[in-house]
């Protein structure tokens, strides 16, 4: 099954998205007609930052075109003066190690959670999450695709006050419109308690495949644990109704560190598997004074 990060679908969801430049990078297979495409995402969040994110890197493809594929990614890199590049994986390609090597990229143990849907997948909830869940049909949650802008435009709220607690790059509100007018490749979920919005996420859906790019629940609220793990089952169950087999809950943090989102995703059946991410510093002194400027104004927040 074909990722959905790695699809002309999602690299047009930045389209119009400001400070953002997305890139569709194409790859004849060597052995047939076939190609494919990864999205390099250029975030420039201020006037002197610039950074590269590729969500997700093909893994059934000859080694020999790797090479390829990195020559043009860090040529576009440095057309847009970028500081820092991190390529990402839904699954392991570590057989291309000794390619990402070559081009000086360094790599990091990190774990990716799937969930394979089949007709017992509820049997992997755990009870606490069971427990939550009953709890939050209880209260009143009520579970629902956005309708509108104006519905979209709450779940962004939603999400960019959370982004901005974990001080985390967030593209703006088109990204979410376009994924509004692309419903068959992606949507926006909402749960309520009553008229206030308490979770949200975005998932792209291709191929039997829904993966959960973003995902936020109202720390505020006073049923946050509930809200959470509410949205969450309620986000596998329409997955799973519609016809999906497997999801992508995306990162499950660096192997063998304590991580609760990990933990959270692991209590409704995930597994995980060491599938890494390759990161190239273009720029390593200034990089790294980002690096001690975040982590001193973070300080000053604690």
């Amino acid at each position: 099954m074909e990722s959905p990060f790695l699809t002309s679908s999602f690299t047009e969801l930045f389209h119009d998205v400001s400070n953002t430049i997305a890139i569709k990078i194409e790859v004849d297979k060597s052995d047939s007609t076939e190609y494919f495409c990864l999205t390099l995402v250029i975030y420039k969040p201020n006037f002197f930052l610039r950074f590269g994110i590729i969500y997700d890197f093909p893994n059934s493809i000859n080694p020999q075109l790797i090479d390829s594929i990195l020559s043009k990614v860090i040529h576009y890199c440095r057309i847009y003066h970028c500081w820092y590049l991190e390529i990402r994986n839904s699954k392991d390609n570590r057989i291309y190690n000794s390619n990402f090597d070559s081009f000086g990229f360094q790599y990091k143990p990190w774990l990716n959670a799937l969930l394979h849907l089949n007709d017992n997948w509820e049997n992997g909830i755990s009870k606490s999450k069971r427990r939550n869940i009953q709890k939050g049909f209880k209260t009143g949650f009520n579970f629902k695709i956005c309708q509108n802008h104006s519905e979209v435009f709450k779940a962004y709220l939603l999400i960019c006050s959370q982004y901005r607690k974990i001080r985390k790059p967030l593209p703006d509100i088109q990204l979410f419109y376009n994924s509004f007018d692309n419903p068959k490749f992606s949507k926006v979920f909402s749960t309520y308690l009553g008229s206030s919005l308490v979770a949200t996420s975005l998932v792209l859906l291709h191929d039997f495949t829904a993966a959960q790019f973003i995902f936020a629940a109202d720390k505020n609220n006073i049923s946050y644990t509930q809200s959470a793990s509410f949205h969450q089952w309620a986000m596998i169950e329409w997955s799973y109704k519609n016809g999906f087999t497997l999801i992508d809950l995306v990162g499950g943090g660096e192997k063998n560190k304590p991580y609760g989102v990990r933990e959270f995703k692991r209590r409704f059946g995930a597994t995980f598997n060491e599938v890494g991410r390759w990161n190239l510093v273009f720029f390593p002194i200034r990089w790294n004074l980002i690096f001690f400027i975040n982590n001193l104004i973070s300080k000053k927040l604690i």
